[in-house]
């Protein structure tokens, strides 16, 4: 399993720790998994539109949603990609029904659950993770 950052450089690092929680954290994290797909040989366009999306969102919630803690991990097993976001906040995160969708959100978890084969979430005492699985050609 590759735990990426989220570097203020484009060049990514292992971390243990805090992101960075500005506008471009998700960028970065996007950028990140990128390598790391290209790293294992993962070629398949539309899997990888999905991975790059559902980590965008995710992290995008964690920052967002939570004030601790962050972090992000990948893994590749038998034919899937693994992402899961670390983060402090213990509410679950949910699908929103399309009346209470808005310009301020509300789209992201609907996306999650639409592109991945499965997500759900881990309790933690200092926190949760956030998990979804994309499964590869």
């Amino acid at each position: 399993m590759d735990t990426l950052a989220f570097p203020q450089s484009p060049v990514p690092t292992p971390y243990e720790g805090a992101p960075n929680r500005r506008p471009t954290t998700a960028w970065y994290a996007r950028h990140a998994v990128e390598r790391q797909l290209g790293r294992w040989g993962l070629t398949a366009a539309s899997e990888r539109a999905a991975v790059l999306l559902i980590v965008s969102e995710l992290v995008t919630n964690a920052c967002r949603h939570s004030d601790g803690l962050c972090g992000l991990r990948t893994s590749w097993h038998d034919h899937v990609v693994t992402i899961e976001v670390d983060d402090s906040g213990q509410q679950d995160p949910a699908i929103v029904p399309p009346t209470r969708r808005g310009a301020a959100g509300g789209y992201g978890m609907d996306l999650v659950d639409s592109l991945s084969e499965s997500w759900g979430v881990r309790h933690r005492l200092d926190g949760k993770t956030v998990f979804a699985r994309v499964p590869f050609p």
